[in-house]
């Protein structure tokens, strides 16, 4: 049978083909045969009925200036064939794009909304193009140019349709046609119950150039802010500006940041702020400010009086605590962070001008006063490609964001807490969160005021005031509260991924990247619902946070103390939010996938004041904090100086004044600490209450995965400024994997409307927040409960229980290297000595100048516990070919393990080898050396003996005579020392800890920190003075930096630790690690040279919000992130205790490699995933003119000598993908025919193979398999 070319369809040209032969022979159409019997298709090869008598031919409907493009929200693909989705229909646009171009960096451009939209529709056309089933275009609707009519209805309300005629039109256009007919098409789904019907939905056309417009578009008619007043206030209004690039730089700090963004604005030019995450041109003004002002009569530094400006010193956490200074006459000022987007004034000259904070677009309620225009809408299109009346369409509904607010818990909707880390039982109706989690200053966009500003004229509460009126980040004057709500960027981050079940639309949003910019970083925060009735004549939209929808997932192998629970409290505390990749049907189960993060509104440790200082290894072991993202907190991560003070108490029974006195209220001030601002806090308070009897509140501030302060820091491992998008908590990065099947049958018979109890309110007491049940049972009346069986089952990544990929866990995150200091992973003396073929050292060293090469080694700051992974899996015991099992590793035989070194058991006194570790099992029968004691109980250990002279340091190590090198760190905080919390070190690394496969998960992708210490002996050792943790003091050679990557320094494991050790592919069992040849990851200086190793960026730049394309195949799903494909292994269906998880590179061929390995957005190349027939997923890339730049690189480097320009570091440090790394392309020389042989210099040539790991290096090849679901099944079987 012929099919039909899918061409435009036109009234006045049906002709009626009585054979195929004529229309093939003329190649100008194709032919479809009709017959009066009607066939339906399965809903997989996109499902029409076709009649076979009449053929019938499309003219003139494509329109050839329109070519395929991507909405990068949703899962939707443009694919015209095969897999998930057959492409029946297709995205279309005009790229020319007239009338649009990019606005000038020399004046400040403000948009309003409706003249934007109005200048948008002018200027670019957006439709959609239908396909057969054969790929071949059959016509184009263009709806901004559709004269439409709704389809006519039988008596019982069925829409009239036959094969020829089509449907039956009304004459009348569909209500709200001409409002929403500009809009942009972006996603099409088709009723599985109606082959002929489909939902469209429609976005305005300021979200496709959200990121433009950010940028400055210079648009047809739009004028600049320096106009009117009304337009000068609509740009304010909704704030998105392009900068003033006059301003002097010079008044800024050098220290610059780089965004994720870097690259959509290196146009623009240097500007007198940053807005969060700006891009790497554009210099960041202090984080914030102290105004110290004197007193009446008090004289500044010059003898004037008046205010001083003090610019906030760096933080250098090496210092000792700041101790009490004199100054006593001083009341402090703090001035918001500016994350604004304002030039600076043009009054005084010298002074920047006032901060403007970054505002949404559109709030929420300017959305829902016209959702004809500004919001998204669900359009029900009826369309027969065959038939003559083909296309009409019956209505247009919008997805008010109201909807979704109304369902809001109570806690979201009147926030009344006021979080300062730790919380104060005297500030209930403060307004406004101040310090926790989810607030308008690390997540504006879920607030429709955006970024607030603080307030901190006050020092703090005064005890005698019973109203305690501390603002916040609200002004004095502003007594409003600031709900949680959904404004224009949250809000279209969370349109998308329609899917329907019966006469239920379910959006379950996007993953975020329509709306992403510098700015912000929104994702999908609940499900809207569209139902129709049975006829489809009406519809009900409606909205659910998924807070509610997952408020049922809960961890049983957590208590809700010791471990994070999985779930919402009763008050709803936390904010779970997705990057969608995609929702799709197995069967009758609705699989649901993407990656999550959890945040909660009130971030307080559950211990009342009296009970904080002696139960500070509880606060530092996380009991009892609620925090997000689902890992384990250390006392390591301070998001503040652990050793300033942030508030304080007496501790004297009969003061009158026992109620917490706070300093300030935002402690982020800290991270540049000025000692006569410390004193100005606390002498007010010392002055009433007296000094003697005073307890400080230190800030024991647990994290999030990166909550250091980053702003004066630089990451040493690229020489490259962080991204002020992680500063503080992990505020705008989802981090876990997660997947999960819904119950679509409740989720579509849910009622509209939720009905919270008093339980769901605020607790009244700390006392019953404290002692808080994770799942509280319902009172009468209500109805919220009802909405947690909607989730059947979810997995983070690994079975949390026993997974294969224990034997992983067990070694891969405390790999080490037998050596004090982490010298050569291998333990040779030298990259040269020889070795047997088990991969030891043969103790021969060919190095005639006695110093000893090194590899950069993986540190944590503080301790753990180290598997046996030397003797049980390394050296002379590793498996030869044709040689016996492989061991598996002695769970029972642990270590403990120090931030600098393993803390290793001293051999005996004969011993030549100083290096050498003896390990001792934590059942205290070691099987190696059969010592009694036990490694494993810290009671057991021998301390070292630390003595200082200068800046040497020394230390004994138990009853040894001789004196050894340190196992601390110099310049740490004095609070962190190497056995200060060994509990918390068992803690954080029990087996037992449902977490842990989180971290380990975390590792893979990238996102866990890591330390890279410059290690060695003579001069190469780890000295003091490379100790330091100030930017400042080391700005000419950041290599000696030691800062984590991404913040906190609790990361248990990179993936690049493993390839450190394993070492690189070796050929015939011998090989080498030289600067031409070095294990994966890094840049490894030459021989004798000093270490300062350098930590390249293997595998792809993504983040975990760069998910989409979801892919369900038998019992397993897979879903791209970035440029991973990752892969649930019978999940859908899975076996009993048993989850797998692939992570593999998707495909692309070699010849695209190293554009895609380096490019700054490889998801805007991605097309797309689906099934081959064989099973396997495949995926399309197009990479025509999207790195032009690093495409003319690659040309230019892909010669025999690779002499090519070496391409430069990516942000993401810690990206990495596990995969092989082929010997030849590290050979030390290459030779070429005719030329004879040449340097092989470039380090950055073919790091990652995407592909099938071959290795004749057994433990690399092993560790490969543990992670390949085909060798799982088979350990399995």
């Amino acid at each position: 049978m012929h099919q039909t070319k899918k061409t435009a369809l036109s009234k006045s040209t049906w002709i009626l083909i009585l054979t195929a032969t004529a229309s093939l022979a003329t190649g100008l159409t194709v032919v479809g045969h009709f017959t009066s019997t009607t066939t339906t298709l399965k809903r997989q090869q996109f499902s029409y009925t076709r009649p076979n008598e009449v053929a019938l031919r499309h003219t003139n409907a494509i329109n050839p200036r329109l070519t395929p493009w991507t909405y990068r929200n949703t899962s939707f693909s443009s694919l015209p064939l095969t897999g998930e989705n057959p492409g029946a229909w297709a995205l279309v646009r005009d790229n020319s794009a007239k009338g649009i171009t990019a606005g000038s960096g020399s004046q400040q451009t403000t948009y309003d909304p409706t003249r934007t939209e109005a200048a948008l529709t002018a200027s670019t056309t957006f439709a959609l193009r239908r396909y057969d089933l054969a790929g071949r275009a059959l016509y184009d609707l263009d709806f901004s140019k559709l004269n439409p009519q709704t389809p006519t209805r039988d008596q019982t309300g069925q829409i009239t349709f036959n094969p020829f005629g089509g449907f039956g039109l009304s004459g009348a256009a569909p209500q709200q046609w001409n409002e929403v007919k500009n809009k942009v098409p972006v996603e099409v789904a088709q009723d599985p119950s109606n082959p002929y019907r489909f939902a469209v939905l429609l976005v305005p056309r300021s979200v496709v150039y959200y990121e433009q417009l950010q940028r400055g578009l210079a648009l047809p008619n739009q004028g600049s802010s320096s106009g009117s007043d009304s337009t000068n206030q609509t740009g304010a209004m909704f704030g998105l500006k392009v900068k003033d690039a006059t301003v002097d730089s010079s008044k800024q700090s050098t220290e610059s940041l780089k965004g994720e963004e870097s690259s959509s604005s290196s146009t623009t030019s240097s500007t007198s702020t940053t807005q969060r995450g700006g891009s790497s041109n554009e210099n960041k003004i202090k984080a914030l400010q102290v105004a110290v002002k004197k007193k009446s009569g008090s004289q500044g530094n010059s003898g004037d009086q008046g205010t001083e400006q003090v610019e906030l010193e760096s933080n250098d956490l090496a210092n000792a605590p700041i101790k009490r200074g004199s100054n006593n006459n001083q009341q402090v000022q703090l001035k918001a962070d500016d994350f604004g987007t304002a030039p600076s004034s043009s009054g005084s000259g010298t002074q920047d001008g006032t901060p403007t904070p970054w505002t949404p677009w559109l709030t929420t309620e300017q959305i829902h006063n016209d959702p004809a225009k500004f919001a998204a809408s669900i359009l029900i299109l009826y369309d027969a490609p065959y038939a003559r009346n083909r296309t009409a369409i019956d209505r247009v509904d919008h997805l008010d964001p109201k909807a979704m607010t109304a369902n809001y818990p109570p806690s979201w909707r009147t926030p009344k807490w006021n979080h300062h880390g730790l919380w104060d039982w005297k500030a209930r109706d403060v307004l406004l969160q101040t310090t926790g989690f989810f607030n308008p200053r690390r997540h504006p966009e879920w607030f429709d005021g955006g970024q607030t500003v603080a307030d901190n004229t006050q020092t703090g509460f005064d005890t005698d005031d019973t109203d305690n009126k501390k603002q916040g980040f609200r002004k004095q004057g502003e007594q409003s509260p600031a709900p949680i709500a959904l404004p224009f960027e949250a809000y279209f981050a969370n349109i998308g991924n329609l899917t329907w079940f019966g006469q239920a639309l379910l959006v379950f949003g996007g993953n975020g990247h329509v709306t992403k910019s510098a700015h912000t970083a929104p994702l999908s925060i609940g499900v809207f619902r569209v139902r129709y009735n049975a006829t489809g004549t009406s519809a009900t939209v409606t909205g659910w946070p998924y807070a509610l929808l997952f408020s049922g997932m809960v961890n049983k192998q957590t208590d809700g103390l010791k471990n994070l629970p999985f779930n919402n409290n009763r008050w709803f505390e936390y904010v779970p939010r997705m990057a969608v990749a995609g929702a799709k049907f197995v069967g009758r189960e609705l699989v649901l996938a993407g990656t999550i993060t959890m945040g909660d509104t009130a971030t307080v440790p559950r211990l009342l004041y009296d009970e904080l200082e002696s139960n500070l290894n509880l606060v530092a072991q996380g009991q009892g904090l609620l925090r997000e993202d689902l890992q384990l907190f250390t006392p390591y991560g301070w998001a503040n100086r652990p050793d300033l003070p942030i508030g304080a108490w007496s501790s004297s029974s009969s003061s009158s004044h026992n109620a917490p006195y706070y300093f300030h209220n935002n402690p982020d001030w800290q991270d540049r600490p000025i000692q006569s601002v410390v004193d100005a806090f606390i002498k007010p308070w010392e002055d009433k209450n007296g000094k003697d009897d005073a307890k400080y509140i230190y800030p024991y501030r647990y994290s999030g995965m990166w909550a250091w302060q980053v702003y004066n820091w630089s990451n040493k491992l690229t020489d490259q400024p962080l991204s002020a998008d992680f500063v503080n908590e992990n505020a705008y990065q989802p981090n876990s994997l997660f997947a999960a099947i819904l119950n679509p049958e409740l989720l579509a018979a849910l009622p509209d409307k939720v009905k919270y109890g008093k339980e769901n309110e605020f607790a009244a007491n700390e006392y019953e927040r404290f002692n808080q049940k994770l799942t509280v049972a319902p009172t009468q009346g209500t109805n919220w409960s009802h909405f947690s069986p909607t989730l059947s089952r979810f997995s983070t990544g690994f079975n949390l229980v026993g997974s294969v990929l224990d034997q992983v866990l067990d070694y891969v995150p405390w790999i080490g290297n037998g050596y004090r200091y982490g010298n050569n992973h291998r333990g040779v003396d030298d990259i040269t000595a020889p070795q047997n073929s088990a991969g030891s050292s043969s103790g021969i060293s060919a190095n005639t100048s006695g110093s000893r090469s090194s590899l950069p080694t993986f540190s944590n700051i503080g301790v753990g516990l180290k598997a046996n992974v030397q003797a049980t899996l390394g050296g002379s015991q590793t498996m030869i070919t044709g040689g016996s099992p492989r061991r598996t590793l002695d769970q029972a035989n642990l270590q403990l393990w120090t931030g600098a070194g393993w803390r290793n058991d001293k051999a005996s006194s004969g011993q030549s080898d100083e290096n050498h570790t003896t390990f001792k099992s934590a059942t205290g029968m070691g099987q190696q050396g059969q010592s009694g004691t036990s490694a494993g109980n810290p009671d057991s250990l021998k301390q070292d003996k630390i003595s200082k002279s200068g800046d040497s340091l020394t230390t004994q190590d138990g009853n040894a005579t001789g004196q050894q090198e340190a196992t601390n760190y110099t310049n740490l905080p004095p609070n962190l020392t190497p056995t200060a919390d060994w509990p918390n070190a068992l803690s954080f690394t029990n087996k037992n800890n449902a977490h842990r496969a989180q971290l380990f998960l975390r590792g893979l992708l990238g996102s866990i920190p890591v330390l890279v210490n410059r290690s060695g002996s003579d001069s190469n050792k780890f000295q003091a003075t490379d100790q330091k943790w100030s930017y400042t003091d080391l700005q000419s050679d950041q290599t000696k930096l030691n800062l984590p990557a991404y913040g906190e320094v609790n990361g248990l494991l990179n993936p690049a630790l493993v390839e450190t050790y394993f070492g690189n592919t070796r050929a015939g069992g011998s090989g080498s690690n030289t600067t031409s040849s070095p294990g994966i990851g890094f840049k490894i200086p030459e021989q004798n040279n000093d270490s300062k190793a350098t930590l390249i960026t293997p595998g792809l730049a993504w983040t975990p919000q760069d998910v989409g394309n979801l892919v369900v195949s038998g019992t397993s799903l897979s879903f791209q992130l970035g440029g991973w494909l990752v892969s649930f292994t019978d999940f859908i269906k899975p076996r009993a205790g048993y989850l797998g998880l692939q992570l593999s590179g998707l495909d692309a061929s070699d010849s695209d490699q190293r554009e895609l390995i380096w490019a700054k957005r490889p998801w805007a190349a991605f097309r797309g995933s689906w099934v081959n027939r064989l099973g396997r997923v495949e995926s399309v890339w197009d990479l025509k003119g999207v790195w032009a730049d690093q495409a003319q690189l690659a040309a230019q480097a892909a010669t025999s000598e690779a002499s090519g320009s070496a391409l430069a570091p990516h942000p993401n440090a810690l990206a990495f993908q596990v995969s092989v790394v082929e010997a030849s392309a590290y050979s030390s020389s290459t030779s070429s025919s005719g030329s004879g042989s040449s340097s092989n210099t470039s380090p950055y040539l073919h790091l990652i193979k995407p592909k099938k790991v071959e290795s004749t290096t057994q433990l690399d090849q092993g560790l490969k398999n543990l992670l390949d679901p085909n060798q799982v099944r088979t350990k399995l079987r």
